[in-house]
């Protein structure tokens, strides 16, 4: 066979590389292409929803959080709380009497003196953080919620009154019975006598006496 008996190749035939096989390569391309970008978009999606979930377990670990309590401090023992009583009226010996009492109670840490000015009825005052006590002192000489009072600051209700009580009982006659206190009576005799003599007579004159109040 000579040079010019070869045969021919067409731009149609398969071993050509015709318009055909380049557009299954452009096809096949296409389909990798979309395989990837389909594999991509789901893996943002799964991103994004375990993302969701994560929020979702903060914030209800944030809601569920046991609250905290706080223990108040304001309650004492009675040995431990410095109660002053002080006598606001004529009954004699009422701080002394309230003091004994209180003591009785557990209030042992107590001081009797006198009061700057006399009241009618008592009232129980109580520095920061006393007033539990206050309430509690209260209670045990029969005393109501609204004779219990904040202590006003630098207020002066007592003779010589520490500046380290928690509970200053200014004490009215009211409690005098409750904590076996007498209240002092005026005592005092009269008399008179006479004669008649001669048109003459005299008169006899009497003396009253009068008491006084202390702690």
């Amino acid at each position: 066979m000579t040079t010019t008996d070869r045969p021919r190749t067409t731009p149609g035939s398969p071993g050509a590389g015709g318009p055909a096989s380049r557009g299954f390569i452009i096809v096949g391309v296409a389909v990798v292409l979309g395989a990837i970008l389909l594999l991509r978009a789901g893996g943002v999606g799964f991103q994004s929803s375990d993302a969701g979930i994560e929020i979702s377990t903060d914030d209800s670990t944030t809601t569920t959080a046991a609250p905290t309590t706080t223990v108040p401090t304001t309650d004492r023992a009675p040995s431990q709380v410095k109660v002053v009583v002080a006598n606001g009226s004529e009954v004699s010996g009422l701080a002394g009497k309230a003091g004994q009492f209180l003591a009785q109670q557990g209030y042992t840490n107590s001081l009797a003196v006198d009061a700057i000015a006399q009241v009618s009825v008592t009232t129980v005052y109580y520095s920061p953080g006393f007033e539990s006590a206050a309430q509690a002192v209260a209670r045990l000489l029969g005393l109501s919620s609204a004779q219990v009072q904040p202590l006003p600051e630098g207020s002066e209700l007592t003779e010589n009154q520490p500046t380290d009580a928690g509970v200053i009982v200014v004490a009215g006659p009211e409690i005098a019975s409750i904590v076996g206190a007498k209240a002092t009576s005026t005592t005092g005799g009269s008399g008179s006598s006479g004669s008649g003599s001669s048109g003459s007579g005299s008169s006899g004159s009497g003396s009253s006496g009068s008491g006084s109040s202390g702690n």
